[in-house]
């Protein structure tokens, strides 16, 4: 687990995949952005946070 302690203005989910025509992995879009972009708040709760619980908590404590 890595926690977001507070209003991350950039946050990039990775993900290993068969890669891009070239052979170089790509960042999809909606997985980039800040924690205000409901995606990545999603993959956040899901991926980072420990699930929607424990960033519900972090976001009342930092008020974001």
């Amino acid at each position: 687990m890595v926690p977001v302690l507070g209003d991350a203005e950039l946050i990039v989910g990775l993900a290993s995949d068969a890669g891009g025509p070239d052979g170089h992995a790509r960042i999809a879009p909606q997985r980039m952005g800040s924690i205000d972009s409901k995606p990545v708040r999603e993959l956040v709760e899901e991926i980072l946070e420990g699930g929607k619980h424990a960033f519900e908590m972090r976001r009342a404590k930092y008020s974001f």
